[in-house]
């Protein structure tokens, strides 16, 4: 989400880790952007502000079978493995965004 309150979502190929880059995707597969309600940006500031203030620090392992959040916010990296340093504040901000995003988002896991 930018200053004016527009989601923008990608789906595509990394060039990297580094979601700080500003265009960190290679290629783009799909791609689209909406603008949200002043009341759903402020739902995302709130969550984003109690999550930083939690004082989260766990940074992602490398671990077989599960895969990576990166949440870029305020010029810090959070980062965590989904399934094994489960932030519940994290979690929902992440709902929040795939519940809000112009694109399909499939968050699933394999068992």
């Amino acid at each position: 989400m930018n200053k004016d309150g527009i989601l923008k979502c990608s789906v595509g190929t990394r060039k990297n880790d580094n979601i700080n880059q500003r265009n960190f995707l290679k290629n783009t597969v799909d791609s689209s952007e909406n603008l949200l309600s002043e009341h759903d940006i402020q739902m995302l500031i709130d969550f984003a502000n109690e999550f930083e203030a939690s004082g989260y620090t766990e940074k992602k392992k490398i671990v077989k079978d599960s895969w990576n959040v990166a949440f870029l916010y305020k010029g810090k990296i959070y980062e965590m493995n989904w399934h094994i340093n489960n932030s519940e504040l994290l979690e929902k901000l992440v709902e929040k965004f795939v519940e809000l995003s112009p694109i399909s988002v499939d968050l699933h896991d394999w068992t």
